[in-house]
């Protein structure tokens, strides 16, 4: 493409041009009428999403499958006191009043069942504490120690804290309901502690996981993006010295960013927690765009070119650039797509439809208006002229140990790469400071786990859950799971079932175990739901026709990779002991663990995907084999150095890390290409190697340096999120970024010299 003439088209037609993309900002702007956030967790996932799926069959199975709970730790003693019992029941009566809450259970209203004779009773552990004696304190401790549903699930083992599991039964689209929920038990939470000096109350669960997502992300989304916004142009103005050239970049990330978004709602891409921040990187990429174009604009000012010239001049020197420029950056985004989860590869779609739509308003806007403000021709240099000059100097005289210090100094940090593990954990998934994060360490540390997993288990007959042969495979699971070494607790309906045939039968403990008839299992079932008070039957452990029963694993380490392998064995036992039955593992935390190895490797296929189209681009771009395979060099090092570095320092991989490179690929290509397109004009002009150097360092350098800046003060301002995932990503795109900018100022020209053997 002729790029004078292009220039002369843009400069002529320059109202024309921008009367017309704001035309297609305003129609656009409409879309964004319709823009929807989903910040539910579900929302990270396809709808055929094979974990999800069994999800959604488990919930639609039993009703009350999703769960808030209260982790309760009172100042002092052990639970067992007059007034920690009083606690504990009063704040399982007010769990009652929790929207949508269908079952509560604590250590308070825990069924004890007795029978003497003919007489059968189903009654509360804990009743009317104020009255208890010394000798009903003991009992209930004695009880709470021999009871498998007591101890690890609703009491800890050190008999110091205690929990409250209220079962919830939620509308289908429960967006709105959560933040109830939430309200409400921040509310209970606050006022016991307060009647309670002393006593800490933690809140998780499925609910508290989803109330948390809902609310760190709705809060970012208000504060991150103006804080960014505010941020980059004072220091775009600071470094560039204008105040009109900040007004000019400032237009053009507004139309960028109407355009962008409002094509991504016509074309009904979903937003997310994750997706939204689309606007953020569109923003940098807008300003990175345009600041190449301003400050060589401002440069041929310097020189004492006219304004149109001036402009003319700069859209001449950059358009090459910056359309490869925005190109790769859209492929590094694209590749996103390969990580199998529609929240990242949201991103990525918006991302590089944004990225495309900056290039496009950045030379249709950008002249129009920076020609119709008033900006004066500087009378001093840019502020990072002269230092740009020496540091072209000492680069063209230490080129060689630049080179081979570098290529030494990677080979030993890259080294370190192979070292990182896969790990994650849904307790990093938030800051300390977080209350979710805060319950989820207490959980950990105190109690048998937060994260459970639900495993369905189907007998193949309607009633089967009375059959003595299917009740007996259900209690060899159970016990093979609770001496899984991951299992903190076990909650199974055959445990149920136990105490009933135990209690029967005068609390033999003989009779612990499975009734010997189905019909005796059916008449058991029968009196013990007629004998339960409103609230307390059996819909969270059986289903309707009671042809399957759930159980429900509570896990003492929410390892993402242990959780899997958990899961594998499960299988494997449920195969190998009854594979006449039918088992379906499923549970929250079970998905988020399988989307995290499943973007990894899908990763890996996109950085690949990434790497050959940004290269292929390149080469045709660049006009020449030689250095568009050059170019590779110093956008794979930034990466692989700082991989290597965050293993030194302890890292492993997890989400953010594993989408990280894929975008990292897109972003730093950036300040290569404008550093080769410029040392390539100048040789073409016939200047040595040396002087060609010096050519790119002082009409790109600047704006390297600025749109750099820009990129680490904006992504470093994503790192001030409640996210740790986000603060991770934040801070490893960051360190790319930075290495990367070192390595183009001062690896990537001593690799031009050595391998440019042209006159």
């Amino acid at each position: 493409m002729d790029t004078v003439k292009l220039s002369i088209f843009l400069i002529r037609f320059r109202l024309h041009l921008v009367l017309v993309t704001v035309l297609i900002a305003i129609l656009m702007a409409t879309q964004l009428s319709h823009i929807k956030i989903d910040s539910q967790v579900r929302a990270l996932f396809d709808d055929d999403n094979p974990g999800l799926v069994r999800l959604l069959e488990i919930e639609d199975t039993y009703i009350q499958s999703q769960n808030l709970l209260f982790f309760v730790s009172p100042s002092r003693g052990t639970l067992f006191t007059k007034e920690n019992l009083q606690l504990l029941q009063e704040m399982t009566e007010e769990s009652w009043l929790i929207p949508y809450s269908s079952r509560v259970e604590s250590l308070t209203n825990y069924k004890i069942m007795t029978s003497v004779g003919d007489s059968f009773r189903i009654e509360s552990l804990v009743d009317e504490p104020a009255a208890l004696l010394l000798d009903d304190l003991k009992a209930i401790r004695k009880s709470s120690l021999s009871e498998t549903q007591i101890l690890g699930r609703l009491v800890s083992k050190d008999l110091k804290a205690a929990v409250i599991m209220v079962s919830l039964a939620l509308p289908e689209d429960y967006t709105l309901a959560v933040p109830k929920i939430m309200h409400h038990a921040r509310t209970i939470k606050e006022s016991f502690e307060v009647r309670y000096p002393g006593l800490k109350v933690y809140i998780n669960g499925d609910i508290a996981f989803e109330g948390t997502y809902q609310e760190t992300a709705l809060r970012e989304m208000k504060l991150t993006f103006p804080l960014i916004f505010s941020v980059l142009f004072v220091l775009i103005g600071v470094l560039l010295r204008s105040f009109f050239a900040v007004i000019s970049i400032m237009c053009v990330v507004v139309v960028s960013e109407a355009i962008a978004m409002g094509i991504s709602v016509a074309l009904k891409i979903d937003f997310n927690a994750i997706s939204i921040l689309s606007s953020q990187f569109i923003l940098i990429l807008a300003v990175a765009d345009s600041v190449h174009i301003m400050s060589q604009y401002i440069i041929n000012l310097r020189l004492g070119m006219p304004k149109q010239n001036a402009m003319q001049e700069s859209i001449v020197k950059n358009f090459k650039a910056i359309s490869l420029t925005s190109v790769t950056t859209g492929i590094g985004f694209l590749g996103m797509n390969f990580g199998d989860s529609p929240d990242y590869a949201d991103l990525g779609n918006i991302t590089a439809i944004g990225a495309l739509v900056a290039f496009v308003v950045s030379f249709s806007v950008l002249p129009a208006v920076g020609l119709a403000l008033p900006i004066k021709q500087p009378q001093s240099p840019l502020l990072l002229t002269k230092a740009l000059n020496s540091l072209s100097a000492y680069v063209v005289r230490r080129n060689n140990m630049l080179f081979w210090g570098v290529i030494i100094l990677s080979a030993v940090v890259i080294s370190f790469v192979p070292r990182l593990q896969i790990s994650d954990d849904m307790e990093d998934i938030f800051v300390e400071s977080v209350e979710f994060h805060e319950s989820m360490v207490f959980a950990r540390e105190n109690l048998s786990g937060a994260q459970v997993l639900l495993v369905s288990i189907d007998s193949g007959e309607v009633g089967g859950v009375n059959n003595p042969d299917f009740l007996h495979n259900v209690d060899g699971f159970t016990k093979w799971l609770r001496r899984q070494p991951n299992v903190g607790s076990v909650d199974s309906y055959v445990d149920i079932v136990k105490n009933l045939n135990k209690a029967m039968h005068a609390n033999d403990e003989g009779f612990y175990r499975v009734p010997k008839s189905r019909e005796l299992a059916s008449q058991y079932l029968l009196l013990y739901e007629l004998s339960l008070p409103v609230g307390q039957d059996l819909t969270k452990d059986l289903s309707h026709d009671r042809s399957s029963l759930r159980v429900t694993i509570s896990l003492k380490d929410s390892d993402n990779i242990n959780m899997i392998r958990l899961e594998e064995t499960i299988n494997i036992w449920l195969k190998n002991n009854v594979p006449e039955v039918k088992g379906i593992t499923s549970g929250l935390p079970l998905i988020m663990s399988h989307r995290l190895i499943d973007l990894i490797y899908g990763m890996v296929n996109g950085s690949a995907f990434t790497l050959f189209f940004i290269t292929i681009v390149l080469i045709f771009g660049l006009k020449s084999l030689k250095y568009g395979i050059l170019s590779i060099l110093p956008n794979l090092l930034p990466a692989a150095i700082v991989y290597g570095a965050w293993s030194i320092l302890g890292g492993h991989i997890n989400q953010p890390v594993a989408v990280t490179f894929s975008i990292s690929l897109g972003v730093v290509v950036d300040d290569t290409v404008h550093i080769i397109t410029k040392y390539l004009q100048a040789r073409k002009m016939g200047e040595s190697k040396e002087e060609a150097i010096r050519f790119a360092f002082t009409t790109t350098g600047t704006a390297l340096l600025v749109t750099t800046l820009a990129l680490i003060s904006g992504m470093a301002l994503m790192g001030l999120s409640d996210f740790a995932t986000n603060q991770t990503m934040a801070g490893l795109l960051c360190s790319i970024v930075f290495v990367a900018l070192v390595l183009d100022f001062l690896f990537l020209p001593a690799v031009l010299i050595r391998f440019d053997k042209g006159r």
